[in-house]
């Protein structure tokens, strides 16, 4: 491939550089109201700057957007909730957004952390972009939830928004039993879901994860389920041997708000992604249970198994 002209890289230097101040801006912002997460901020734009060496575009593009919008929480819920490590210990992260397990591999480097992904193309961006930034003690593989049966014991194992896209020869109740039954006697489970007032069930023209989900017989493919109270009763506590050990809620404060957010985030790219903090400050909150929430959010679950 050609490279790029000058006057092409000083136009995205231009634009980065742009978009890069109205993140940073956005960050201060929240910050300043003790939004949750911002450790994964920081985080996430020193990691991007250093990838910039040597992919201008993806360490950009992360510098300036470090972590989406509900993720400030549910990176924080998992890293509040991880048990501390020592020598040895085993970490495993199911499919989550990648920056999570970048930031335990560097941040504990008592623990191995092993991620698992069976969506080939994310999976082999999550190796480029570790290798990029030198983290160099993060395990990466294509396993999915069913094949990682007999893989144990691990010390702590998390999830971040996987187990609604969960469907089809297996369900988000047996991904839930197989993970906690990976667990070492004393180990933690970690997995946040999203919840609404109705349950719903999310289908979808584009293949977002390269051939892992199924299509249904609209031709449409299936990409999340969002539950309500009752479904996650049902399809998720009601799997498993115990109840949580902590569950907390977060979500908008005005129902509707994250729809109206998803319409601008596809129609906009990054220069909707790039105010995430400054929404995420401004529009959500902490409920102390599903009742309170008047819209759609985000449910953080722990299981601690019994030593």
């Amino acid at each position: 491939m050609p490279k790029p002209s000058l006057k092409t890289r000083l136009k995205r230097w231009w634009n980065y550089s742009q978009l890069s101040r109205r993140g940073r801006s956005a960050a201060e912002y929240a910050r300043a109201r003790n939004t949750p997460g911002m450790i994964f901020d920081d985080f996430g734009r020193a990691l991007g700057r250093s990838i910039a060496a040597k992919d201008y575009d993806w360490g950009l593009s992360l510098a300036a957007t470090p972590v989406n919008i509900v993720r400030y929480f549910e990176f924080d819920f998992v890293a509040r909730h991880l048990p501390a490590p020592t020598d040895g210990s085993r970490w495993l992260d199911v499919s989550s957004p990648r920056l999570f397990s970048m930031w335990a591999s560097r941040t504990f480097p008592q623990a191995s952390v092993r991620f698992a992904n069976p969506d080939p193309a994310d999976a082999n961006a999550t190796k480029y972009l570790a290798s990029c930034a030198g983290i160099d003690r993060l395990s990466i593989d294509g396993a999915e939830v069913a094949a990682l049966r007999g893989s144990g014991p691990y010390q702590a194992i998390w999830s971040i928004s996987v187990i609604e896209h969960i469907d089809g020869a297996y369900t988000d109740a047996d991904a839930m039993r197989w993970l906690y039954n990976e667990l070492a006697p004393g180990g933690r489970l970690l997995v946040t879901l999203p919840v609404d007032r109705v349950y719903r069930e999310d289908f979808r023209p584009v293949d977002h994860y390269n051939g892992v989900q199924h299509v249904n017989e609209k031709g449409e493919i299936f990409f999340a389920r969002f539950y309500d109270l009752a479904h996650l009763q049902r399809r998720v506590l009601d799997a498993m041997p115990k109840p949580p050990d902590a569950i907390e809620f977060w979500g908008e404060k005005v129902a509707g708000r994250y729809a109206a957010y998803e319409k601008r985030w596809i129609r906009d790219g990054l220069r909707c992604t790039v105010d995430d903090a400054r929404e995420i400050a401004d529009h959500y909150q902490s409920y102390p249970d599903w009742a309170s929430m008047p819209g759609s959010g985000i449910v953080g679950l722990r299981y601690d198994k019994p030593a």
